[in-house]
């Protein structure tokens, strides 16, 4: 179990139904909002995330009474509050009396004032600023009984790749020869000779700015080394997790309330960066109904990233979402989010923005004062929360036995264009994999590539081309006390300098698996086995050969000019496997990473009960959590007896039936 502090506890052992408000733009609603927000069943609200200019009207000058007010306001309703630092949106005494602030974008423009995300995460006059306003936030709010969590900035990167100014090109050079030491270094873990790019000092290395080369429509920039853009993202997200840290620091000298933030961007800011930084994983999820895949994937690397060895996790939230009108569709959405593993969901906004931007945004309260088309949703969804909360707490969430590495070397390394990735981004690749494997009935959590494997049977690690030294020795012991890790496919096939390993096609795993990688070229439908299942291998991928007997080949192609040659292996290592595969496979049309994984865990991977596109399945101690998402309808076949402890009917073995956005509390008669 997790030991909290009781601050902390205060915040994780409770389930909230939030939102965010914007009492600055009311303030003569304050009471009226607040008695709204009782009656739909809002136990908690973010505030002062784009507040500044009334926190600090003039450089220096503070105007704090007013959220004083809101927060005594807040605790006299009943409601919590989560206080956020207010530096996505700077003040307009701040851009204009210090336009060093200001982000310069790749084109060598500079953003102007009058939206959000314009100032730089580089500038130490933007950060200066930053620090001290949350200082001043935390000395004046950090005792009142209404605060349970602060939220640091607001999706920090969502519309921003990165900043392009002067202050951030010597950042960078002073990053890359702290990460690499002298030039003569960096040279030859970039390999510079290519295309004589080769460096006399760093003050000679650019910002990654336009190239001709490999310019289309979808890649107007062009294309760099693939050395220096894999650095170049980690720097982005090194220059975020520092401008939130700084303000963490600042916060956590005042305050010892949990700290969270609404994250988005995970290649401007990876999941391993931020959880370095927040007590609390936080998400938005604005995702289609039909989007499930997605939306379960970020929900469950989050969770991962707050998993301890013994299994256990802390609770993860999620932020803003957007209530709808449809009738169900808010109630099974909440349901799914609590199901997955949050204690928190949230929706943007309260009431309609009047001015500005977003005015068409989904909203609880309109403009003009009625209640909103989703109210009646928001109310559905606040009493079937209710129901669930003692029932979920009743039946906890089984162990986790399979898990998704995510990695922050490929989120560096994804962004670069023309290489072996088939054109997909990190997050594609990873999405399509998850999606296989829940389309395959198998559960997995999220496992940060920095995090200990402790505690899991099985660990998945696709679409991960560079495999650290730290990550095979932390693995391999793993798998020698009995794990099982799957590797691939699109993984191991670059060092950690986003180069062509030499010693071998796939790196190290050549030595550690006793084979040889023979070669890299793409197929386009070859048909292939794995064991007695039947494949068909498309894109670019490495033909292997086993040359220790412990090395045992467990994938062959059928046909083609590669027929008869290699693509998969597994070798046991102490008491546990490591299985290779080299080649994306399909079966009929469908990504097949799934089937494959179920075909090689078969006594290590607990099945979910199957269900329907759309319909998620959630095993708990002796019952299910069932939600249609997609609010199509759909079924889910039931492995037990069951009854259904929100309707009280009873549930037979077999197929049932599960209406548009319905949810399904099933509770094993056996149990």
């Amino acid at each position: 179990m997790i030991n909290l502090s009781p601050v902390h506890q205060r915040y994780f052992a409770t389930t909230w139904h939030a939102v965010a408000w914007y009492p600055e733009l009311w303030p003569e609603r304050i009471a009226a909002d607040l008695a709204l927000m009782r009656e739909a069943g809002i136990n908690l609200v973010r505030v002062g995330e784009f507040a500044w200019a009334e926190f600090e009207p003039q450089e220096g000058t503070y105007a704090l009474g007013w959220m004083t007010a809101v927060l005594d306001a807040c605790h006299a309703a009943g409601i919590a509050v989560m206080l956020c630092t207010p530096t996505a949106t700077p003040p307009r005494w701040l851009t204009r009396d210090h336009p060093e602030c200001l982000r310069v974008d790749r084109d060598g423009r500079t953003f102007v004032h009058g939206s959000r995300q314009h100032a730089s995460h580089v500038s130490a006059c933007y950060r200066s600023h930053s620090r001290r306003i949350s200082d001043v936030l935390a000395r004046a709010f950090a005792g009142h009984p209404a605060l349970v969590a602060w939220q640091l900035d607001n999706e920090i990167g969502m519309h921003v790749d990165g900043d392009f100014s002067g202050e951030a090109r010597l950042a960078w050079q002073e990053w890359l020869a702290q990460r690499h030491g002298d030039i003569v270094t960096l040279n030859q873990r970039w390999g510079t000779g290519m295309w004589s790019t080769r460096y006399d000092a760093f003050s000679d290395i650019e910002l990654p700015g336009k190239t001709p080369f490999d310019r289309h429509p979808g890649n107007p920039d062009g294309a760099h080394s693939a050395s220096l853009t894999t650095d170049w993202w980690r720097f982005v997200s090194w220059t975020n997790q520092r401008f939130l840290a700084e303000q963490a620091a600042a916060i956590r000298a005042h305050s010892a309330a949990p700290i969270t933030h609404n994250h988005v961007s995970h290649d401007r800011l990876t999941p391993a960066g931020l959880m370095e930084v927040v007590d609390a994983a936080g998400i938005d999820i604005y995702g289609p109904p039909e989007g499930l895949a997605g939306s379960l994937s970020n929900l469950e690397w989050m969770r991962g990233a707050r998993r301890r060895n013994d299994g256990s996790t802390l609770p993860i939230a999620v932020i803003e979402s957007a209530a709808s009108p449809v009738p169900g569709r808010s109630a099974a959405h909440a349901a799914f989010y609590l199901g997955a593993g949050a204690h928190l969901v949230g929706y943007w906004v309260w009431q309609q923005q009047r001015s500005g931007q977003e005015m068409w945004h989904a909203h609880l309260v309109t403009a003009w004062g009625e209640r909103g088309a989703v109210w009646p949703e928001v109310l559905a969804a606040s009493r079937l929360m209710q129901r669930l909360d003692p029932l979920l707490r009743a039946h906890p969430a089984l162990p986790d036995r399979v898990a998704l590495h995510e990695s922050a070397q490929a989120r560096a390394y994804a962004p670069v264009p023309g290489l072996p990735t088939d054109g997909w981004a990190y997050w594609q690749q990873r999405l399509q994999h998850h999606e296989s494997l829940t389309n395959s009935g198998i559960p997995s959590v999220g496992l940060l590539e920095e995090h200990d494997p402790s505690g899991l049977d099985v660990v998945l690690s696709p679409a991960m081309p560079i495999l650290t030294d730290d990550l095979l020795r932390r693995m391999t012991a793993w798998v020698e006390a009995g794990g099982l890790w799957i590797i691939g496919p699109h993984a191991g096939y670059r060092t950690e300098h986003a180069t062509v390993p030499v010693e071998g096609g796939l790196g190290r795993l050549d030595a550690l698996l006793g084979m040889r990688t023979l070669w890299m070229h793409g197929l386009n439908g070859a048909a292939a086995k794995l064991l007695d299942e039947a494949v068909v291998l498309n894109g670019r991928g490495y033909v292997l050969e086993p040359r220790d007997p412990a090395c045992e080949a467990i994938g062959v192609i059928n046909d083609g000019w590669a027929a008869g040659r290699c693509w998969a292996v597994r070798r046991r290592i102490g008491r546990g496997e490591i299985v290779v595969l080299a080649y994306p496979a399909t079966q009929s049309k469908r990504d097949a990473y799934g089937a494959i994984v179920a075909r090689l865990a078969a006594t290590r991977v607990p099945l979910r009960t199957s269900s329907s596109p759309g319909v998620a399945v959630f095993l708990r101690d002796g019952a299910c959590l069932v939600v249609d998402y997609a609010g199509a309808g759909g079924w889910v076949d039931v492995p037990e007896a069951s009854q259904d402890l929100l309707s009280g009917r009873s549930v037979a073995v077999g197929r049932s039936d599960v209406p548009a956005h319905g949810v399904l509390m099933l509770k094993y008669e056996k149990a």
